[in-house]
């Protein structure tokens, strides 16, 4: 899904190979977020264009009521799908630095999911929403929450090695639980703040 103008705040979720961890994240912030000016997509890293998600992932989405994860088609990374990106929320911190190596620009909106959700969690969601009021539109507005979140990255200290989403790629069903464990719940908390800052409820 692509935003086709400064109507609607534009979210890329990134992975490795865009068939397990992002297309779920993507998929659960889209349903989250419904009815908000918000565009969610993802890549992957070292995807190959095309690539279906995983059976597995495809279980999750359903299980989530997130279904259309089937019709997902991976795609590789580049500075062109960086382009106009209002949040970038990776699952790693590697992930994050792949993004930074192709769009330095980038810094202020780019976190691992769980990195942006332990920000949020410690924000006051009154003060989330006053922050982007001034905006023009979404994309200023969510701009402006992840600047703010930005400036407190120095809070996390040591924590930010706990803030990975794992891989759960043919490493079998437990695998993957356990990803959507570490997941589902910085999807929640992210949500929250993406409608807080958006006016939503």
């Amino acid at each position: 899904m692509s935003a086709a103008s400064t109507d609607v705040a534009r979210i890329l979720t990134v992975c490795t190979g865009n068939i397990c961890r992002s297309p779920l994240a993507e998929a659960l912030l889209a349903k989250e977020l419904k009815g908000l000016p918000v565009a969610v997509e993802s890549a992957g890293t070292g995807a190959i264009d095309g690539d279906r998600a995983t059976a597995e992932t495809i279980e999750l989405g359903r299980r989530f009521g997130a279904p259309e994860v089937e019709d997902h088609l991976a795609r590789y990374l580049t500075e062109e799908i960086l382009e106009d990106v209002d949040l970038v929320l990776t699952m790693t911190r590697v992930h994050t630095e792949a993004v930074l190596r192709l769009a330095p620009a980038l810094s202020k909106r780019t976190f691992t999911i769980r990195e942006f959700a332990d920000l949020a969690e410690t924000a006051n969601l009154k003060e989330i929403a006053s922050i982007g009021r001034a905006g023009k539109d979404p994309a200023e507005q969510l701009r402006a929450l992840a600047a703010e979140l930005s400036n407190h990255r120095g809070e996390i200290g040591d924590k930010q090695s706990q803030l990975d989403v794992s891989d759960p790629y043919r490493r079998g069903s437990a695998a993957y639980e356990h990803t959507a464990e570490e997941l589902s719940p910085a999807v929640r908390t992210a949500v929250a703040a993406i409608a807080a800052s958006l006016g939503g409820d």
